[in-house]
């Protein structure tokens, strides 16, 4: 305790200002090395498609993609075996695969839906092919607004 307070006094009474050493190669060495990071930081920019994604993502959205806006209608029932009970609501791409959101569902290309008796032949960005396991009729249904 006593050698904290003699400590304390020291530093209170003794000026122990940091001597600061200033050298051109050190100034230079430091102008060098922002200049390289400057030059990697352009270099290495975003696109303008990149910065256009970021910028709309990062608002607001004015409706989500992926709530059902149209309800399908399950009494109606076609020739089509029952094909108008389905609503392509979404699409999604990644490197590996291709989604789609059929009736609030994400599905991918040979999956089976939730009716069954139907899977998913081909997803496109707009449209979206299903078949009908049974007698094989199939039916491209268009990404709904």
């Amino acid at each position: 305790m006593i050698l904290a307070i003699v400590y304390g006094g020291y530093e209170l009474v003794f000026d122990h200002r940091p001597k600061t050493v200033a050298s051109a190669a050190t100034d230079s060495g430091l102008q060098e090395y922002t200049a390289k990071i400057g030059s990697s930081i352009a270099r290495n920019a975003p696109s303008s498609y990149d910065t256009c994604i970021v910028t709309r993502a990062s608002k607001t959205w004015a409706r989500n993609p992926f709530v059902l806006k149209v309800q399908p209608d399950d009494t109606k029932k076609t020739k089509d075996a029952g094909l108008a009970q389905f609503v392509y609501q979404g699409y999604i791409e990644t490197p590996s695969r291709r989604m789609a959101v059929i009736n609030n569902a994400e599905y991918k290309s040979g999956e089976q839906l939730v009716q069954k008796g139907f899977f998913v032949k081909l997803i496109t960005p707009t449209t979206v092919t299903i078949i009908n396991k049974r007698d094989r009729t199939k039916v491209t249904v268009p990404l709904s607004d």
